[in-house]
């Protein structure tokens, strides 16, 4: 970008500063991947690193709620799956490879995507990366189509959990069963009248549907609920 607005800057010279970038950025990652390697096999040789890391590991995801402090996503902790985005890790805030403390004060439970794209970047850096914007997007927006009903393929205990506010013609409703956003529908009581089952019987109205979270992003590190260095709270909280 910088190459491209400044005219008397080559072309050459564009294609010489892009593959200094390529390779001091391929150097860093081969680092990082090198010292992930060490603490691998640490762990493996070592039962009472495991162990300790371990229980770093548990401990920040039930502070955190389950969540990745990254994006907000939640973890599933499963050693078969540990490969999958949603995978939970354990992320120096501060990498070890940039002098960062191996301590239980610099981790956080990190989700697998955002903890393979952070890598060796630091906070300021990662906040605005493509991946964890996209990711937080996906974890803040509330689904498409959501039913109360236990039984429809449309329920979703984590959301219900989070109290989705529903909008409907840009004014909000607390008697909501199910709605469709797409659709632009919502199910609503009809009154206290009841079906042969003794439940509310529903009527479908339909206008402009608009979902979102109560909560704003970062809740858990704005409540100071985490024990972080004072500097990574802060710059994570100003990316986010």
């Amino acid at each position: 970008m910088a190459c491209s607005s400044v005219k008397m800057a080559s072309k050459s010279g564009c294609a010489q500063g892009q593959g200094d970038v390529l390779e001091d950025w391929t150097d860093a990652n081969r680092k990082a991947w090198e010292i992930e390697q060490a603490w691998s096999l640490l762990e493996q040789s070592s039962p009472t690193v495991y162990a300790m890391r371990n229980g770093w590991r548990q401990q920040r995801y039930e502070q955190q709620g389950g969540r990745c402090l990254y994006c907000r996503q939640h973890l599933i902790r499963s050693e078969a799956l540990a490969k999958i985005p949603n995978s939970l890790t354990l992320d120096h805030v501060i990498p070890l490879a940039k002098g960062g403390p191996d301590t239980f004060d610099n981790t956080v439970a990190a989700c697998h995507a955002c903890n393979q794209a952070k890598g060796m970047l630091d906070l300021g850096e990662f906040s605005t990366h493509p991946i964890r914007l996209q990711r937080l997007t996906a974890a803040n927006t509330p689904p498409e189509r959501l039913s109360a009903d236990e039984k429809s393929p449309y329920y979703s205990k984590a959301a219900l959990d989070r109290e989705v506010r529903v909008f409907f013609n840009e004014r909000e409703r607390f008697d909501v069963h199910e709605y469709s956003v797409t659709e632009k529908w919502i199910l609503v009581p009809a009154g206290k009248s009841k079906n042969r089952f003794g439940q509310p019987l529903l009527i479908k109205l339909w206008g402009h549907i608009r979902v979102q979270y109560p909560s704003e992003l970062d809740d858990l590190l704005r409540a100071g609920a985490l024990d972080f260095p004072p500097m990574s709270a802060a710059s994570l909280e100003q990316g986010g």
